[in-house]
């Protein structure tokens, strides 16, 4: 079984500018792309994705973990080179936690009923705090989420590792450097 690479769309492969920024590289723009939930939404993406994500898919099982769900694979795959049938995390909903901790957490569950002791994930708001949800049993804080997250992490054990999260600028977006990172981590694990 190839190492499951974690992708996000916004901030990763759909490339999102600071109002009044220029880019420093082209992108292809995609206008009036519809999400399932119903608002239609501007993508820019860098040509070379294309490109960067096939390398990707040699060494590694890409399945989408974003907010977009399962409209990835009908509304961003084609538009990037990738199969239309990828597998999808799915994402709690209505969780008092922030977006990311949602994601790790649905990540830690994803994995464990899918046998996956190890992965890599790629997202423009992966944080150390959220790595270290895959692995955690659970963390006290001063928010009232706390039990919530305790109860939440333990319905799915600790992934054991390794594991490689990068955090992308999402004005850059998806990088060669991050390719070339996630290639020699995946040869690090042959």
């Amino acid at each position: 079984m190839r190492l499951p690479l974690l992708l996000d769309v916004d901030g990763v492969i759909n490339v999102s500018p600071r109002p009044g920024r220029r880019l420093p590289f082209n992108v292809d723009v995609h206008e009036d792309v519809v999400a399932d939930d119903g608002h239609a939404y501007t993508l820019r993406i860098r040509p070379e994705v294309r490109d960067w994500l096939a390398m990707l898919a040699e060494r590694f099982e890409i399945v989408w973990c974003t907010t977009w769900s399962a409209a990835a694979n009908r509304r961003i795959s084609p538009l990037v080179g990738l199969p239309g049938d990828l597998d999808v995390v799915p994402l709690g909903s209505g969780w008092p936690l922030p977006p990311i901790s949602v994601k790790a957490l649905s990540a830690r569950r994803w994995a464990a009923n899918r046998g996956a002791t190890s992965l890599a994930w790629i997202d423009d708001e992966a944080s150390r705090a959220a790595a270290d949800a895959l692995t955690a049993t659970w963390r006290p804080y001063g928010s009232q989420a706390w039990q919530e997250e305790r109860d939440i992490l333990n319905t799915a054990p600790p992934m054991p590792g390794p594991f490689k999260v990068i955090r992308t600028d999402e004005d850059r977006g998806l990088t060669l450097r991050h390719v070339r990172d996630l290639l020699a981590w995946a040869d690090e694990q042959s």
